[in-house]
């Protein structure tokens, strides 16, 4: 089964890669590749979980993926006819002042203490690394002592700074103009602040929305060529390891470390294991939730019923932890898993090609703009969005990050981030608010 899983999704991987134009960036590139490293664990990794035999499971991944790519594909032909030849943009230098990377500097210095205080008030520990794991526990399974919402905020603003000043980074290198120490400062800064909670996503969130957004700077830059080479497939294969390499750090140093799994078991619990956790779940029928989209939008409702207190929002989560054994499987189920128990398997493949069609059409806009004046918020926005296709095959991240609260505080956040950093500046003493950005 699971070999009949993967050959389709090689098939569809191809067909991705040619019909958007050799582009990795595009979303059903983003969305198939993920699908296929997943499938490839499992094809070697099956003897360990039991194998794979449901058909139904099969049926809703080629559904789901394949419904994507058709989508997208239309919108891909579609935009192609109503748009002129790609013209290439060209990409200006964005230089800031020595003292706007201080106030950032010093922003984020005060996020990480704050961070650091409501850690200590939840625990006992005195270590900061156990410290920073128990915190993480505690705030994963709702025991937490002191939980202000502000923190959470931070959070989200922190996201968006760490977008601007990586686009500015990337801008100035396809120049060829030399970032300051300043700039990687400001994104260190980020990444330690996303580590103090104990969690590992934000960190992934900023490697591979970093990567989307050099690379669809670059095509920009290139009129819209993808210019792979060899060279960038090098490059891919060694960013690849690199994140395997953050990943097993980061087990150390957030304090999630543990001597009871191997590497390749902890490993294989974040890779392959959704996959064969989503056919436990279909193996189970599950009823639908009483609430419409109640597992898809469940972070939703759960903020929802936090403000009010209303028992209608009350959804029990379907995401339980999983053993085959002793062998851990995790509590990831893909993002099919909850559009599966809502919707069914043909709910599934309509909601994933609105969001294949949405997403392509979203990427689209970017060769559209004929100058750099909206280009930042489209290629920012895109890359937030592109991780979370990205990581369908792992988790419902785009029902989390995307169509979801903490996405309007990211964009709150990105707008007075940017107007502060572009639009206010400080002359004889007075501070001036530019009432248009050059970017």
């Amino acid at each position: 089964m699971i070999f009949n899983i993967l050959v389709i999704l090689t098939l569809f991987l191809f067909f991705s890669f040619l019909c958007f134009d050799k582009d990795i960036c595009a979303p059903s590139f983003l969305l198939t590749v993920g699908f296929w490293g997943a499938a490839v664990w499992c094809f070697f990794y099956q003897d360990h979980w039991n194998g794979f035999s449901d058909v139904r499971l099969m049926i809703l991944i080629i559904g789901g993926v394949g419904s994507f790519i058709i989508s997208s594909c239309i919108v891909h032909i579609f935009c192609g006819r109503k748009k002129k030849k790609r013209i290439a943009i060209q990409l200006k230098p964005i230089k800031l002042d020595k003292f706007q990377y201080i106030g950032l500097l010093m922003g984020e210095m005060v996020v990480a203490i704050y961070t650091l205080y409501v850690v200590y008030k939840n625990v006992d520990s005195l270590n900061p690394i156990i410290a920073i794991g128990q915190y993480y526990y505690a705030n994963k399974y709702r025991r937490l002592s002191y939980d202000p919402g502000l923190l959470s905020v931070f959070q989200y603003f922190n996201i968006a700074l760490v977008f601007i000043i990586a686009y500015v980074m990337i801008t100035n290198y396809l120049c060829k103009q030399k970032n300051t120490i300043y700039e990687y400062l400001v994104i260190v800064g980020g990444i330690v602040i996303s580590l103090l909670q104990g969690t590992r996503n934000t960190l992934f969130l900023f490697v591979i929305s970093i990567v989307i957004m050099f690379l669809t700077l670059k095509k920009v830059q290139n009129g819209g060529h993808a210019n792979i080479t060899l060279k960038s497939f090098s490059k891919l294969i060694l960013g690849s390891l690199v994140l395997i390499f953050l990943f097993r750090v980061t087990l150390v140093v957030t304090g999630r470390a543990s001597d009871e799994f191997t590497f390749t078991e902890m490993l294989s619990t974040y890779v392959g294991a959704s996959i064969k956790n989503l056919e436990l779940f279909i193996q189970e029928n599950h009823s639908r939730s009483t609430v419409w989209g109640g597992q898809t939008l469940l972070q939703t409702y759960s903020k929802i019923y936090n403000k009010t207190g209303n028992s209608k929002f009350l959804v029990t989560s379907l995401y339980t932890y999983r053993w085959i054994g002793k062998t851990g499987l995790g509590n990831i189920y893909t993002m099919l898993m909850p559009l599966y128990v809502d919707f069914g398997t043909m709910g599934t493949c309509i909601v994933m090609a609105i969001i294949g069609g949405v997403s392509q059409f979203q990427y689209e806009c970017i060769y559209r703009i004929k100058n750099s004046k909206d280009l930042m918020r489209k290629i920012i926005f895109y890359s937030y969005v592109g991780f979370s296709i990205s990581f369908a095959f792992f988790s419902n991240k785009y029902f989390e990050m995307v169509v979801s609260m903490a996405f309007i505080y990211t964009i709150v956040g990105y707008v007075m981030l940017k107007t502060l950093i572009f639009d206010v500046k400080i002359k004889d003493g007075r501070i001036v608010i530019k009432l248009k950005s050059r970017n």
